[in-house]
């Protein structure tokens, strides 16, 4: 009680883990209403779902950036923290369904859903869906886990998950879904490449296809790594506009991201060049990360409208680096192409 009463967590409407002070905070319920609203702390799922967040962000690496999350496509590293949490959350409480109860007497609400079989989703590596299923599939069946009940035949000790998990290096890796398959598949003598195609559902034609083509290719070897000097063109719009499956904030078409190295220190620039596209703002902003937190960066540059961005000349210490091109995040009507120049 003393916690919900210095942070307020309880007017947050929701469980979540927070860095500031490596803490998980459980829904506790209104007062004086406790059988009539929502109260976590009765859910083995969220309570496995918050945990595995802190597992992840302490044990391993994230490019989470949070916020709302609704079955639409998120940045990959999004959807990949949270499908993570899910999926490995349900694994270790052996069951496959999802519970978020709300009051006690039978009729106040909440949901169940089945991981193992989320019905339909959006697809590929922005789907916090297909990550969750994804990685209950890889789990179940094995020592320890629950059953493998829709019989995909893959059954991965859970040592050998979160070995990949924990493989993942805050100097120079990229997290999503994609390098944790290559991470397990390599390091695993329990998964093959072919077992993963299969379970992604090899085609897109296929009843059970995720969107994903494995080996990696094309669009889902996420971020794109940039040699220095490099010139890029978007491969599509910049686009937070309003629409069905997408978020203006954290989805997959509202930011490009982007990786570069460097192997001794040195002096780089990164110019933005932004097209406007009729009938939408073109704000464009740009950003500068180090790969271990993209959440701080070490840079940006965000004029208003659609005004070139620049960062830079900037002195940067031999490391990984990170970019985002991002749609001015306070605009739900942001639409553009862009070229990105670094040298």
């Amino acid at each position: 009680r003393g916690l919900v009463d210095k942070y307020s967590w309880v007017d947050l409407g929701s469980s979540f883990y927070t860095t500031a002070g490596n803490l998980i905070a459980i829904l506790g319920g209104a007062a004086g209403s406790l059988d009539g609203s929502d109260t976590d702390y009765f859910d083995d799922a969220v309570i496995a779902h918050e945990f595995h967040h802190y597992v992840e962000l302490n044990l391993s690496h994230s490019w989470t950036r949070g916020g709302p999350h609704s079955g639409e496509l998120l940045e990959p590293g999004f959807s990949w923290s949270e499908g993570l949490a899910t999926g490995l959350g349900n694994l270790c409480i052996g069951s496959p369904f999802y519970v978020d109860s709300v009051g006690t007497g039978g009729g106040g609400g909440g949901f169940t859903w089945n991981v193992e079989a989320v019905g339909a989703h959006v697809l590929g590596i922005g789907s916090e869906e297909v990550c969750l299923e994804v990685v209950y599939d890889l789990g179940d069946g094995g020592p320890g886990a629950p059953a493998d009940s829709d019989l995909d035949g893959i059954a991965v000790p859970l040592n050998d998950i979160y070995g990949a998990l924990f493989t993942f290096n805050p100097a120079f890796d990229g997290p999503y879904i994609g390098l944790f398959l290559d991470r397990l598949v390599g390091l695993s003598g329990s998964l093959t490449a072919g077992q993963v195609t299969t379970l992604l559902g090899g085609t897109a034609g296929d009843p059970g296809a995720q969107g994903i083509t494995y080996p990696l290719a094309g669009a889902d070897i996420w971020p794109p790594v940039l040699a220095i000097p490099s010139t890029v063109n978007s491969p599509n719009p910049i686009d937070s506009l309003p629409g069905v499956n997408k978020s203006q904030q954290t989805g997959l078409t509202s930011s490009d991201w982007y990786q570069f190295t460097l192997a001794a220190p040195a002096s780089i620039r990164i110019d933005l060049g932004i097209t406007p596209i009729g009938g939408s703002s073109d704000d464009i902003d740009l950003f500068l990360c180090p790969n271990n937190d993209i959440l701080n960066a070490i840079a940006s540059s965000t004029n208003q409208g659609g005004a070139a961005e620049s960062i830079g000349p900037i002195n940067l210490a031999a490391g990984t680096y990170v970019i985002r091109v991002e749609g001015f995040t306070k605009q739900i009507a942001v639409q553009a192409n862009y070229t990105l120049n670094i040298q």
